[in-house]
Order: C-alpha cells, then sequence, then structure tokens
C-alpha cells in the first residue's frame, strides 16, 4: 500500500515513479513475455483439470477452475513459486504456510525493500480481475452459441492446419477470438469504476472542478453507452 491506497490509485505525484517502475519492468510486453513458459504451463494444466472431470461425466465450476489458473499464474510471476495446495477443496486453508516457505525464494522486496508491498497487491489484483473476465467472457459465449461456435471453428481450424498449439503465436492469427476478448473486456470492465484526480483547475460541460477534485468515472456504464 501508499498512503493507505492501492498502487491504482495513489495520487498523482512523486508516487506516480512507482506505477511507472511497474509499467516498465513488470506489465511491459517484454515482461510479459518472459513469462510465456508458465502461461503455457497452467493452460495446459487447465485443459487436463477439465479434461479429467468431463471424463468422468462430473459437472465443472469454471469460475474455480479460472481462479485456480490466474492464482498459479500470478503466484509463479510475482513470487516465483507454485501454490500448490489450491486444488483441494481446502486449498487456501494452507495458504499462510506456503506465504512462509516463499519467503525464502527471491520477491522484490529482496533487492528493493520500498516495493514490498507490491508482490501481494499484485497477486491479489491479478488473481481476482482476471478470474472474473474469464468467468464473463464464458458466460456471454454461452448466452450467445452462434458467437461461440465461430469462435471454435477458428480456433480449431488454426490448430488443424499448425498440428500443434503454440499459444501465443497462434493466438495473433486468431482474428475473431481477438474481437470476442474484447468485447469481453468492453461488457465486463475487470475495474468497473476508476479513480482520478484533477491536477489543475478544469471546466467540463459548465462544471468547474477545482485541483485536487476527486472524479469518480463510470467505466462500466461509459463502455455500454451506444452514443
Amino acid at each position: 500500500m501508499y498512503g493507505c491506497v492501492d498502487i491504482g490509485f495513489a495520487p498523482y505525484n512523486e508516487s506516480i515513479q512507482l506505477r511507472e517502475i511497474c509499467v516498465m519492468e513488470l506489465l511491459s510486453v517484454r515482461r510479459v513475455k518472459t513469462f510465456k513458459t508458465v502461461r503455457e504451463e497452467e493452460v495446459v494444466c487447465l485443459i487436463e483439470r477439465i479434461s479429467h472431470s468431463s471424463s468422468k461425466g462430473a459437472s465443472v465450476n469454471l469460475f474455480a477452475m479460472s481462479h485456480i489458473l490466474t492464482v498459479h499464474i500470478i503466484f509463479r510471476c510475482a513470487f516465483g513459486w507454485k501454490f500448490s495446495n489450491i486444488d483441494g477443496q481446502n486449498g487456501f486453508a494452507d495458504l499462510p504456510e506456503e506465504l512462509m516457505s516463499g519467503l525464502l525464494s527471491f520477491s522484490f522486496a529482496d533487492n528493493i525493500p520500498i516495493l514490498g508491498w507490491l508482490d501481494i497487491d499484485m497477486f491479489v489484483s491479478g488473481t481476482e480481475t482476471s478470474s472474473r473476465v474469464i468467468e464473463w467472457a464464458m458466460s456471454e459465449l454461452i448466452r450467445n452459441p452462434k458467437i461461440m461456435k465461430k469462435a471454435q471453428e477458428e480456433v480449431r481450424r488454426i490448430v488443424r492446419e499448425k498440428g500443434k498449439l503454440k499459444f501465443d503465436e497462434d493466438i495473433q492469427e486468431m482474428d475473431y477470438l481477438k474481437c470476442v476478448v474484447k468485447e469481453a473486456f468492453r461488457l465486463h470492465p475487470p475495474t468497473p469504476i476508476l479513480r482520478r484526480e484533477s491536477s489543475q483547475s478544469v471546466n467540463i460541460k459548465g462544471y468547474l472542478l477545482p485541483p485536487k477534485t476527486k472524479v469518480m468515472i463510470n467505466a462500466w456504464t461509459i463502455q455500454r453507452d451506444q452514443d
């Protein structure tokens, strides 16, 4: 935390340097690509879990599955180790013990003490928002079977042509699937309410906002406004 606020809601002052570090060093395209293997391995594990449950005729809790996927990915990227006990019914019960074990591995705080809080922040923010978007995307596809069928046909066609799914490389060729993902983000933004603060006086449609005015932006409504 920074001044009792999350990194995403930190004031626009010297703390902006922390956000710049986060974007450049943690969320840049180059950095994200370095975790490609992690994402691929966890997606394969997810497919195996779904296949295993389906082979037994059991129902699949999509939100639970997507949450497991995002938790594993975020843990491995942010902490450098895998949270192995989450698959069980009481997986989160062992979280404190695993966190203590993780203290022996690399973390930002080891080298940059001022960023010691960032690991937990990245974990909490990343897992919930990512799994929710996946859940909503699948819900929208179920509600629109024609769109789901078209997306499935595109994925199967490209995988069939290549003989094997190469994840990031093949996804770049799946134009329709990328549109589906973008539409899911538009309809169900991970952060529906955005907090901003004016750095100077500004007039918006006759309303004068003085400096330091805190503004709450309803991204959910804006992205659904057809006008």
